[in-house]
Order: structure tokens, then C-alpha cells, then sequence
């Protein structure tokens, strides 16, 4: 009777932490970096698109205000902003002479908190990362709820 009572504290102790994240997370939500940039180089125009993924409930109030170009590790662009053109996402488009092999790294700052940086490589084709948060989150569900079974199959 008492191990059944402890695995059933357990699991509401478990519940109580899910549901508090679930209370938390908007908080989070609210204030974030941007959640991903895809970045293209058209050789032919010499310009360099950035596709931002910002999801925000007010883009007057909560964007993306400061983004920086480096070209092989030099700062060439520095474009400040007083809003982002829609509530998710969006594309700019900047002039930068580049060739095969130059490295174009894009830092995006968010007015509230948080940036992002990404790097592409003239001449070569981009990759997709998966979000560092989206990584933790599955880590961390994954190890509560291995331990929670392995210590439920133990009895």
C-alpha cells in the first residue's frame, strides 16, 4: 500500500510540473529570439534574402530591431527597425557583393529578448538546424518520462 502511494505521488508530482509549464510557456512565448532564419544568396544580384520566422502578438511592440550582416567575419550591414512587417513570418533582402566560398553570418536581435545567428556559405547549399529549445524540451521529456516507467516497472 505504501509504494502504491508513492508511485501515485510521484505521478502527481510529475503532473504538477507538466502543468506548470503549461502556465509558464506563454510567459516564455511572449519574449523570445527569433525561432528560425533561413538565409539564400542570389550570386546573379548580389543579394542576400532572410527569411525570419518571429511569431508575435504585436509586431509594433515585440520585432525584430536590429539585424547584422558580416561578410568573413567583418560587420557590412547594420539595419535597425522599429517593427517587423507581419505578426510571423517575413523576408528583407540586403545588397552584399559575395562570391563561392564567402562566409555571410545574419544576427538577428529581437527588441525584447533574445537573437539568433545563422551562417550561409556562398556557393554551397544551406542546411536546416533544429532549434536548440526544441532539443532540450524532447531531452527532457524523454528522461521523465524513462525514469517515471523504469521506476514504475521496478515495482
Amino acid at each position: 500500500m505504501l509504494a502504491k502511494n508513492n508511485l501515485n505521488l510521484k505521478l502527481l508530482y510529475a503532473l504538477s510540473i507538466f502543468i506548470g509549464l503549461a502556465f509558464i510557456a506563454p510567459i516564455i512565448v511572449e519574449a523570445h529570439s527569433p525561432s528560425s532564419l533561413q538565409l539564400s544568396y542570389n550570386e546573379e544580384t548580389d543579394t542576400l534574402t532572410v527569411q525570419f520566422f518571429h511569431q508575435v502578438p504585436d509586431n509594433t511592440t515585440h520585432y525584430i530591431n536590429k539585424v547584422e550582416i558580416w561578410k568573413n567575419n567583418i560587420l557590412n550591414i547594420t539595419e535597425n527597425y522599429t517593427s517587423q512587417p507581419s505578426t510571423d513570418n517575413f523576408n528583407y533582402s540586403y545588397i552584399i557583393n559575395a562570391t563561392d566560398g564567402d562566409e555571410l553570418k545574419v544576427k538577428a536581435t529581437c527588441n525584447i529578448s533574445g537573437s539568433l545567428t545563422r551562417v550561409l556559405i556562398v556557393g554551397e547549399t544551406p542546411t536546416e538546424s533544429v532549434p536548440a529549445s526544441f532539443v532540450c524540451i524532447t531531452f527532457l521529456a524523454s528522461l521523465t518520462l524513462g525514469g517515471l516507467i523504469r521506476r514504475r516497472n521496478r515495482k
